[in-house]
């Protein structure tokens, strides 16, 4: 059992085993576009950190081998060491593509010249004056070699010998990329996935994207950047001042943009299940009567409560994260009521005063049962495991008159044959919970319930800094 949730590793020759988000009808659809619009192009797949995107685009990558494309994974995080993102790009498809770029004499031979002319542009880069001065939006027909001499002298002049040497050298590149992928590029594009470009440092963000623009924008080449949109144009408008429009900055070097489809809570919560390697230890439990539905309240009130919420996927995670060192920190044959250590971590996040005040022995119960019952909504929507979270909830109290009132509450329903069945549905449940919480007529204990939620608190869970929202 794992801290914290593994990469799900793709199965090359199956690459929707497992597809718990149900993925594959997108990357299916995805696939007939790029099989359809003639490259270049570059197509941004837009998601919030936590989507899933990674996974998205592995399992992406390894169907499109399966179909004779040629696929190269970038993952600009763990290459922007590189002080030009150029370098990273030749060394990653030395490596990824060694295959087919050494496949013959004549082809290798042009892919040395191919990486001896980028060495030259990481050599030669673009002026640094130039580019300041033009906030990184340089091109050949934006610089007035006239002008640019008259305004800043000798120093214009050799910025612009130089500029026109990068700009030669930048079509020697480019040349020699679409010969060494001609025979490649025939049926269909080379598609390189980027991956993790938010999560880079924001000048080598920068540095990709011109770089992506500049040099690889041929016949024969498709991006498909992986990215969350707010982020990447935080870390924009970090190097060029918040007065900068960065969602237009972006648009300058991608063609689609695509959102993943939100999956459903209860899918995701699964896969979280196969991440932080949760199988096993749930497997474990089954063989005790009281624990073997562990994972079914867990996973069901989980689910529930992400809709009810309304929990982004990242919050879903981190939840689970908890969860996860709850049962971590818990003897494998002890009870400790996954659908209540649910609810008290949501309510310590999204409404702690109320968290803070049903947790002490002198704590009230009836607001605890207001906001439950107020989240079942109008016109009345049961569910059950909000009846079980309702009764849950008067165990934990139990022996306090409120406790004692609601469970008299629901003893009255359930006996009132005018009430509606749903009604008495719900009441039915809200007192098998109470009366048996842990499936055996225990009582319980809230304190050692507690106390596995406080220890959290001891722990440090390290979080990614979100964008601000944009200024309106």
């Amino acid at each position: 059992m794992d801290l914290k949730a593994r990469p799900y590793q793709v199965n090359p020759e199956a690459p929707f085993e497992n597809d718990l988000l149900k993925r594959e009808p997108e990357i299916q659809n995805l696939t007939v576009l790029l099989q359809h619009v003639p490259p270049p192009f570059v197509l941004a797949v837009n998601g919030r950190w936590g989507a899933g995107k990674t996974t998205f685009i592995n399992r992406w990558a390894a169907h499109l081998r399966k179909e004779k494309f040629l696929v190269l994974n970038f993952n600009a995080w763990t290459t922007d060491f590189s002080e030009d993102p150029l370098v990273a790009f030749l060394g990653e498809m030395n490596q990824g593509l060694a295959e087919y770029l050494t496949q013959n004499e004549k082809r290798k031979e042009v892919w040395e010249k191919c990486k001896k002319a980028g060495g030259e542009l990481v050599r030669r880069g673009i002026p640094l004056v130039v580019r300041i001065g033009t906030s990184g939006l340089l091109s050949g027909s934006e610089l007035v070699r006239d002008e640019a001499m008259d305004a800043l002298g000798d120093a214009a002049t050799d910025a612009v010998k130089a500029y026109e040497k990068t700009k030669s050298a930048i079509s020697e590149f480019k040349v020699l990329l679409t010969k060494v992928l001609a025979d490649a590029t025939q049926r269909t594009p080379l598609v390189i996935f980027v991956d993790e470009l938010d999560r880079c440092r924001p000048t080598y963000a920068i540095q990709l994207l011109e770089r992506i623009k500049h040099l690889f924008d041929q016949a024969g080449v498709v991006f498909v950047l992986s990215l969350d949109r707010e982020q990447l144009c935080h870390s924009i408008r970090a190097v060029y001042g918040e007065g900068l429009d960065a969602a237009g900055y972006l648009r300058r070097f991608i063609d689609v943009e695509y959102s993943l489809a939100k999956p459903e809570p209860k899918d995701y919560i699964e896969q979280l299940k196969e991440s932080f390697g949760l199988v096993e230890y749930f497997h474990a439990r089954e063989k005790y009567d009281s624990l073997r539905y562990d994972w079914e309240h867990i996973a069901n009130t989980l689910g529930w409560l992400a809709e009810t919420f309304n929990l982004t996927l990242r919050e879903v995670e981190q939840l689970f994260a908890r969860i996860n060192l709850v049962l971590r920190a818990t003897p494998e044959d002890v009870f400790v009521y996954p659908a209540l250590l649910a609810l008290l971590l949501v309510l310590r996040d999204k409404r702690p005063a109320l968290y803070q005040d049903f947790i002490t022995d002198t704590g009230t119960l009836t607001p605890a049962l207001e906001l439950l019952r107020s989240l079942l909504a109008a016109p009345r929507k049961e569910n059950f495991y909000a009846a079980v979270l309702e009764g849950l909830l008067i165990a934990a109290k139990a022996g306090a008159p409120e406790a004692t009132a609601a469970i008299e509450h629901h003893k009255a329903v359930l006996n009132d044959n005018s009430a509606e069945h749903e009604s008495r549905q719900h009441s039915e449940a809200v007192l098998n919970a109470a009366r048996r919480p842990g499936g055996l007529g225990r009582g319980l204990p809230l304190k050692d319930l507690v106390q596995r939620i406080e220890m959290l608190k001891q722990f440090n869970f390290p979080q990614r800094q979100e964008a601000p929202p944009p200024a309106q």
